[in-house]
């Protein structure tokens, strides 16, 4: 058994010029005892050099997935990720030289690209070489390593305004004028330059706990995004919430009238806590950008100083020749920095205010009991008596509406959409007090405002509002048959509290076409009842949501061991009437939180146009086919994005299979997050799948797999072409952008069918962002009852 460290390991660590082999050496009984009688495996030893400060966590995840050399790149060293801006990966890097920290950008580039690629980047960083802005990070140094091509700049330690508004939500008025004077004098003088920042937002913008705000990389999108559109949507939805609309209409080169236009989208967003633009797809942000209106800051944010808001709504202007002609005018508006928001914001950064609530208290030391005063016990007898008649007259009241009957479903005889096995009551959630929150009619939560909580304060109920929302509760014991539902948007479909309904779905699947429907603690069953018949049509299915939106919480999805054809999970038509669909670009999003599917053909099969999001939490599938499933390969404006946190795959089929017919001269990407998953595919299934008559590579450069912590097995294939005659061919998986994906073996605490807890991971080779292992967390998971 080998006791001292690998020596693959010793040889990377000293090529990296980290540490020597004897320091490596020295560790072994840290090793050991990290270990704990176990054998000494690699992933042993990069926990120990962690543990050393050797390793920072990021390189240490680079070497246990086999991308050690790639820590190096030029003449730095990658310490950590930063939040990608998607066009570029941000890195904080280590000089080897002089050990000073910078802030790195790295992009892939085709062999044949480079040179130009390379030489624009150089005339920026010439150009920003005069600027003298504190407010101002530009790039310095450029680079290319092998396919590389890096851009560095100074690095300033803080943290983005997001992560700011992440933890306080909207910041104080006053602070962002302070925010906004020192971000325009730093724009001042990059227009001096003759230079354009081109990526203002709030991922870029940097606050320091010493009250400083800066703009790192300057220029750098402008370059490596020179034209944005709809046909290229390939970037997160967020990259697009500052866009200016003659960008998108015209496809504008960046301007100096862009940056301003992004910065009044930014100090709004600041300013009200939330994005200017809605949208949950990229596509839906740039139709946004283009039709939206955005409000009056001061509607939303009254306090606002009126230097900003006059600010603001200029910046805001849709016509680019009606907003401030240049930096130095916006500047005018504003105000120059003062030392006085400079030292608010500095206290308002390293102070406790961002600090996160504790929800729980250590219980206060006990101390003497005291003699209660005399007048005490008769004070709390008039109370309780006060409180007895309050409550005596409100029940009265109350008791009318708790006893009227429910609202029920006309039954199959009566409803085109019927229920198969007789009506379903139609409850309304119980408590319908003054400020309790409630589902609107778009599926959004609602709370009554101050008129409507006032009309009913003195103990009167609230007036019946007829766009509320009421739940549908679904009768528990047996199994209930159901063909389809007469659904509202945004309603929520559930059991009486405690209770799990089990739903009998049929052979084509329950139709769902109302929007932003969520169903919760379900388990639907597709069983030998569901068998195709004459009349039956189409795919075998358990749901088919004909809707842009659906939310499924809690849910379970089996079909029975005995049924001769498994179903597919969920079948997403959308839209449902294509007429005109490919003009709109329509975008939906569906989402699965705590469930579990066994037993099926398929996850989510998506017959969808536009751009789908699926999005997976805390999911366990062991389905035979793939557990997402593209009908076609996505067109140049049809963005594809699967966001998966804790999902365990456990002897099911590929996680992505795409079936084409032909493939467009320009794909669109597909991007996959993965966060903490255990992808353990079958031995003959490939984790991406491609079935077609055409080579897939065009298809497979646009994977972009993003994510930490997530595993699949030592020997598992990362993609395979399917030809049309059934051979199957192993692709080279360097065409895919994958980061955050370890090689390791798994066990198991128990075989599939003993239940969540046996489905957990007791054992694996990563290295860990926290002290959970990757998979499902089983207290929380749905589990189907036989």
């Amino acid at each position: 058994m080998r006791e001292g460290p690998p020596q693959e390991l010793i040889a990377l660590v000293e090529r990296l010029k980290l540490a020597t082999a004897s320091q490596v050496c020295r560790l072994g009984r840290r090793a050991r005892r990290l270990a704990q009688g176990l054998p000494l495996f690699d992933s042993v030893w990069i926990d120990v050099l962690v543990q050393a400060r050797i390793l920072t966590p990021f390189q240490a995840g680079e070497i246990a997935s086999g991308r050690g050399d790639e820590i190096r790149i030029g003449p730095y060293l990658l310490c950590r990720r930063l939040p990608s801006p998607g066009y570029a990966d941000c890195y904080v890097a280590r000089e080897t030289d002089s050990s000073e920290l910078a802030r790195l950008a790295v992009v892939r580039h085709p062999p044949d690209g480079a040179a130009e690629l390379t030489a624009q980047l150089e005339a920026l960083a010439a150009k920003s070489g005069s600027l003298d802005s504190e407010a101002l990070a530009p790039i310095t140094r450029v680079g290319v390593d092998g396919d590389r091509v890096w851009a560095a700049g100074r690095h300033v330690a803080g943290r983005t305004a997001t992560e700011w508004m992440v933890r306080v939500g909207r910041l104080p008025p006053p602070l962002v004028l302070e925010i906004a004077r020192q971000m325009v004098a730093g724009l001042v003088a990059l227009e001096e330059s003759g230079l354009c920042h081109t990526d203002i937002g709030a991922r870029g913008v940097i606050l320091t706990e010493r009250g400083d705000v800066l703009l790192p990389l300057p220029g750098l999108r402008g370059i490596l995004c020179p034209k944005e559109g709809l046909t290229r949507a390939n970037l997160e939805p967020e990259a697009y919430d500052y866009m200016a609309p003659e960008r998108i209409a015209n496809g504008s080169p960046p301007s100096t009238a862009g940056d301003v236009y992004a910065c009044g989208c930014l100090w709004w967003h600041l300013l009200c806590g939330r994005t200017p633009i809605p949208g949950a797809s990229s596509v839906a942000k740039l139709r946004g950008v283009q039709t939206g209106r955005i409000p009056e800051v001061s509607w939303l944010a009254p306090d606002t100083p009126a230097p900003l808001a006059t600010a603001v709504s200029a910046c805001l202007h849709r016509e680019p020749g009606l907003r401030p002609k240049s930096m130095a005018r916006l500047a005018d508006l504003l105000g120059p920095p003062t030392r006085a928001g400079r030292r608010a914001l500095r206290r308002y950064l390293s102070g406790p205010s961002w600090s996160p609530v504790r929800w729980t208290a250590p219980n206060p030391p006990p101390r003497a009991s005291k003699p209660a005063p005399s007048w005490l016990p008769t004070t709390a007898g008039c109370l309780v008596a006060a409180v007895a008649i309050i409550w005596s007259v409100w029940h009265s009241g109350a008791l009318g509406p708790a006893t009227c009957a429910p609202t029920t479903m006309a039954d199959a005889s009566k409803s085109p959409m019927g229920v198969a096995s007789g009506p379903i009551a139609a409850r309304t959630a119980s408590g319908a007090n003054a400020g309790a929150p409630f589902l609107d009619a778009d599926g959004q939560v609602g709370v009554p405002g101050p008129s409507e909580q006032a009309a009913y304060s003195d103990g009167d109920h609230p007036p019946l509002d007829e766009n509320r929302v009421e739940d549908l509760v679904l009768p528990a014991g047996g199994l209930t048959a159901i063909e389809s539902l007469e659904l509202r948007p945004g309603q929520c479909v559930r059991g009486e509290p405690g209770c799990r309904p089990s739903v009998a779905a049929p052979f084509a699947g329950l139709v769902v076409r109302a929007e932003g429907v969520r169903f919760e603690n379900i388990d639907f069953v597709w069983g030998d009842t569901a068998s195709p018949n004459s009349s039956a049509e189409g795919e075998p299915a358990i749901l088919h949501v004909l809707a842009s939106r659906a939310d499924f919480r809690g849910c379970s999805f089996q079909a029975a061991e005995t049924a001769a054809r498994a179903p597919v999970t969920i079948r997403w038509t959308h839209p449902a009437d294509r007429t005109g669909a490919e003009m709109t670009l329509p975008s939906g999003q569906l989402q699965l939180s705590d469930c579990t599917l066994r037993y099926v053909g398929g996850g989510i099969s998506c017959e969808t146009l536009g751009a789908p999001a699926i999005q997976m939490a805390n999911v366990l599938y062991s389905g035979a086919g793939p557990l997402v499933q593209l009908d076609h390969c996505p067109q140049p404006d049809e963005p594809v994005l699967v966001g998966l946190s804790n999902v365990t795959l456990r002897g099911a089929g590929p996680l992505l299979e795409c079936r084409y017919r032909r493939i467009p001269d320009q794909p669109a990407p597909i991007s996959i997050q993965a966060g903490g998953c255990a992808l353990v595919t079958r031995p003959d299934a490939a984790l991406l799948s491609f079935i077609g008559p055409v080579r897939p590579e065009r298809i497979l450069s646009k994977i972009r797999w993003t994510g930490e912590g997530s595993l699949v097995l030592p020997d598992a294939v990362v993609a395979a072409w399917q030809k049309p005659e059934g051979d199957v061919e192993v692709l080279d998986d360097a065409l895919v952008s994958i980061a955050g994906l370890v090689r390791s073996k798994v066990e198991f605490a128990g075989p599939l069918e003993m239940g969540p807890e046996a489905n957990r991971i007791v054992r694996c080779q990563v290295p860990l962002r926290s002290a959970s292992l990757p998979g499902i967390d089983p207290q929380a998971i749905a589990w189907p009852r036989r």
